[in-house]
């Protein structure tokens, strides 16, 4: 899922001359906050292209601790990302690998159990989130924690968000 995310990312930053430094840091904030921090000490920095919303905010954490202006960033649909987003007015994207991809397969088993034919290719709705969309999606998963995923895909399961947000 990330490979396959940072391979289209790198072939849309080469087919438009954008140079990107790629850093794989096990999703750890601190190591994110010091890869950000070290590239800002060098020069300036133009965008962040982040794979998850929590490690954007650890991004976006380095540009304020450093006193700098925001570049155009990415950070996933969590709600950690969408809210700081909203708080910060950053020029912002919050692109979506679904969560459909960790259910897919359940409701694939249902309609095989069911006799009912599985598609030979099932395609995932995968619509980022935009900086005109983003308030709708806070409203609608007001209450939710941070690592919640704004798409998830869940809004009609049952006991949602009730389930989640009473415990």
């Amino acid at each position: 899922m990330l490979e396959t995310r940072w391979a289209a990312a790198k072939k849309i930053f080469e087919e438009n001359g954008i140079e990107a430094d790629d850093f794989f840091t096990g999703a750890d904030p601190t190591e994110i906050k010091k890869i950000i921090t070290d590239a800002l000490n060098r020069g300036d920095v133009d965008g962040v292209w982040m794979d998850a919303g929590d490690g954007a905010v650890a991004a976006i954490e380095a540009f304020e601790d450093a006193g700098v202006d925001y570049p155009v960033m990415t950070g996933e649909d969590e709600m950690s990302f969408l809210r700081k987003w909203e708080e910060t007015g950053l020029t912002g994207l919050a692109p979506v690998y679904s969560n459909f991809q960790w259910r897919t397969p359940l409701l694939a088993v249902e309609k095989i159990f069911a006799g009912e034919e599985v598609p030979a290719e099932w395609v995932l709705p995968q619509t980022p989130i935009t900086e005109d969309e983003r308030s709708d999606y806070l409203a609608a998963n007001d209450g939710m924690p941070d690592g919640h995923y704004a798409k998830f895909g869940g809004e009609e399961l049952p006991g949602f968000p009730d389930a989640r947000t009473d415990r």
